[in-house]
């Protein structure tokens, strides 16, 4: 996926060049490399939307994988934290790491990249230069191909692959995160906030548990 997407965005990047010396005035709009453009971004478009399409299952394993991996590590660095042996499990969590950006930053960052490169297109398509009467049709229709390639783009069904889609994951593992925290507190003063007879019975049950057992 990783070559596809890369030689698609550079794909819309040569469009968004061509694109752009019409709109900064180097040369005068044409309806003939006007349709061409738009041909040639629906193609591309079309070969991105069904590379996810064929890669969908993958994809959602990929980052459900990662994601996994995202909550071991930052479960691994706070037990490893309040034991004292971060330093030991270093190369364990560089490997988390490692596996986490592979599995989740990667594919979102390659779908945004595809779209910052439609989202370009879209920007150069709005500049005045592109107003005239004999562009209308044309223009129209590149703009509704642009805008729905924006729209689509990188869309698995449960989740979309961009940049906003790794806040998400985040702010996912934070809370879970924060609640884990939470309940770790609440067992460490639990026993403090017990009555002094409460605290005494539980210690002597279970002496008697531990003398019974041995």
């Amino acid at each position: 996926m990783t070559y596809a997407a890369v030689q698609i965005s550079a794909g819309f990047s040569a469009i968004n060049a061509r694109l752009k010396a019409v709109a900064d005035g180097e040369r005068p709009p044409t309806s003939s490399e006007l349709s061409t453009l738009r041909t040639l971004q629906d193609d591309l478009s079309r070969a991105f939307a069904r590379l996810t399409d064929v890669m969908r299952p993958e994809l959602i394993l990929f980052m459900l994988s990662g994601l996994l991996q995202v909550i071991a590590l930052v479960m691994l660095a706070i037990g490893s934290f309040l034991v004292g042996t971060i330093h030991s499990m270093a190369a364990s969590m560089a490997g988390y790491a490692v596996g986490a950006a592979v599995a989740v930053v990667l594919p979102c960052e390659l779908s945004q990249m595809v779209l910052s490169a439609v989202g370009e297109s879209r920007d150069l398509l709005l500049r005045p230069r592109w107003q005239r009467p004999e562009l209308f049709q044309l223009l129209c229709l590149f703009r509704e191909t642009v805008g729905r390639d924006l729209a689509a783009l990188g869309d698995l069904g449960l989740f979309r692959l961009q940049r906003s889609t790794l806040l998400a994951l985040a702010a996912t593992v934070l809370t879970y995160v924060i609640v884990l925290f939470q309940l770790y507190i609440t067992d460490l003063t639990g026993g403090a906030d017990l009555p002094a007879h409460q605290r005494n019975s539980s210690a002597g049950f279970e002496n008697r548990t531990a003398n019974a057992t041995f």
